[in-house]
């Protein structure tokens, strides 16, 4: 069994002067499922009715049974107060409804749906084929309008659709045998960088560097055709360790015509040619991914104001974010302002001097001590000075002996000599020609998986670009770095016209002319936009 009964049929029940306990069946509404009918009725119900009202009961309800039921069920709880009999009841909802039907039915048939063509804003658009949006009911927004001036963070970019890039698939995989460890090993996305510019560097002939670009995973897009098939590249991993075998094997995906982004932007395609959106935005963001730090889909500058540092090992670094944006006037570049606590390029030891530590407390590897040292370095990615390498190792711990008490089993990789207990003190003087002046600290561990390898802190540095919670700030910083983050409208636009003229921003790539290099802002050349450049400092 089924009870229905809302708040609203409680207060008119209340309002009626009548108990729960003097509740009939005809004022709870009790029904069973099974004796339901297609309108909504009971059989007790529709005894009551005649066959005319029945008939017209049917009818209006198959236009919405639901609104019909809540209909009746309001219309018959309020009027049982006044003995209305059910059947007069149904004659009024239907009623009801068929008058809101016959007024919904006459407005929609007010609606007109404008088939004026508004004119064209993109040169060569025709209006025979181009899809435009309905007419706004406010006249175009004439009947009350103020004009105002604004400044946007849109820039054109021009493009020639007769050109046509290639798009092509990278799989870059280690040169070993496939049931090793090494090949499933994932490669990380700073090497997949490192083994691309090697690639093109070692052969710029076929690989011209300067007209392709490379999205740090599996796609390469290129101005002309690249060769395809599978490559060896060497990739040095330092002064002792031996070079690192890849394979790199590139395939034609797709050939991108940028004449349909012209017709999508003329309102002649029906659907966005995300691919070439895609290749395009890559090469715009291709000169600040080399030249900054990328955080996200923002990118950041190495360097920080001094008044931006907020203490702590930690700044606020200024950058942006940019994306191509398909508008009414054509393809626009949208640049904005962006603002983020990075931590320091700092040594290891004077991040921790600057997060408060003091380093006779880390010398005495106190227990206390070293569990806020873990929990503030463990995780962090870290270069190492020691000897000459681009590799990026994290820290996933630290030794349990301080540096001089370290030993381990040296093995000669040749064979020649026999393995023999070193300490780690000896073997930097022996290998590096390194002395140790913080012998009395533990090491950092930047061994993965269960191999360790042990480094001096002293030869650790911090990789730059490195996120730091904002939630972990003060109040007085974290209000102070909210401020940098908005600032006023005019400071805002020449920030972003500066980053977009900046060396490392989308208009950085110099150019020659003549006996002159590097030649960038605020001289340019025609195939540059022309806010990359001063208007009277064009070449010719």
């Amino acid at each position: 069994m089924l009870r229905r009964r809302d708040d609203a049929t409680k207060e008119r029940i209340q309002f009626s002067g009548r108990t729960n306990d003097e509740e009939d069946d005809e004022t709870m509404w009790r029904w069973n499922e099974d004796s339901l009918l297609g309108v909504g009725m009971t059989e007790k119900m529709m005894r009551r009715c005649d066959d005319a009202t029945m008939q017209r009961w049917k009818e209006y309800s198959l236009l919405g049974v639901e609104a019909m039921w809540n209909m009746v069920l309001d219309f018959w709880t309020v009027e049982k107060r006044f003995h209305m009999p059910l059947q007069i009841c149904l004659l009024n909802v239907t009623k009801y409804y068929a008058v809101s039907q016959q007024s919904n039915s006459q407005d929609i048939k007010q609606l007109q749906i404008s088939e004026k063509k508004p004119s064209s804003s993109i040169p060569g658009g025709s209006l025979e084929k181009k899809i435009v949006p309905i007419k706004r009911p406010d006249n175009g927004g004439t009947l009350a309008f103020r004009n105002t001036r604004l400044f946007a963070n849109h820039f054109p970019v021009k493009f020639n659709p007769q050109s046509i890039i290639m798009h092509y698939d990278v799989d870059i995989k280690p040169n070993m045998p496939p049931g090793s460890r090494a090949a499933k090993r994932p490669i990380s996305k700073s090497d997949l960088r490192l083994i691309t510019d090697k690639l093109f560097s070692d052969d710029p002939t076929r690989f011209p560097e300067l007209i392709s670009t490379y999205d740090g995973e599996k796609n390469i897009f290129s101005a002309v055709p690249l060769p395809t098939g599978t490559f060896y590249v060497e990739l040095s991993g330092g002064e002792d360790t031996a070079p690192r075998s890849y394979r790199f094997t590139i395939e034609l995906v797709n050939e991108l015509k940028v004449s349909k982004l012209n017709d999508y932007l003329r309102g002649m395609l029906s659907y966005v040619p995300r691919e070439i959106f895609q290749g395009m935005d890559l090469v715009m963001k291709d000169n600040p991914s080399r030249h900054m730090n990328s955080v996200g889909r923002s990118f950041f500058s190495k360097e920080f104001r001094p008044n931006d540092d907020l203490g702590y090992g930690v700044a606020a670094f200024r950058g942006f974010q940019q994306s191509l944006k398909a508008t009414a006037q054509g393809l626009a570049l949208c640049l904005d302002s962006s603002v983020l606590a990075l931590r320091k390029r700092l040594p290891v030891l004077d991040f921790l001097m600057e997060q408060g530590f003091q380093l006779n407390d880390v010398r005495t590897s106190r227990r206390e001590v070293m569990r806020e040292v873990m929990h503030v370095l463990k995780g962090l990615k870290v270069h190492v000075t020691h000897r000459l390498t681009n590799q990026k190792y994290t820290i996933a711990g630290f030794s349990d002996q301080n540096t001089r008490d370290i030993t381990f089993t040296l093995e000669d990789r040749e064979g020649e000599n026999p393995p023999r207990e070193i300490g780690l003190v000896e073997y930097f003087r022996e290998k590096y020609n390194k002395e140790l002046s913080y012998q009395d600290m533990p090491c950092v561990d930047l061994g993965k998986g269960n191999r360790k390898n042990y480094v001096p802190m002293e030869f650790c540095v911090l990789v730059d670009g490195q996120r730091y919670p904002k939630e972990h700030l003060d109040r007085d910083r974290a209000l102070f770095l909210k401020q940098i983050s908005l600032p006023r409208p005019r400071e805002r636009k020449d920030t972003i016209y500066g980053m977009v003229r900046s060396e490392d921003g989308p208009c950085g790539k110099t150019f020659q002319c003549a006996n002159m290099q590097n030649i960038d802002y605020p001289f340019w050349e025609g195939n540059r936009p022309d806010y990359c450049g001063h208007p009277g400092f064009q070449r010719a």
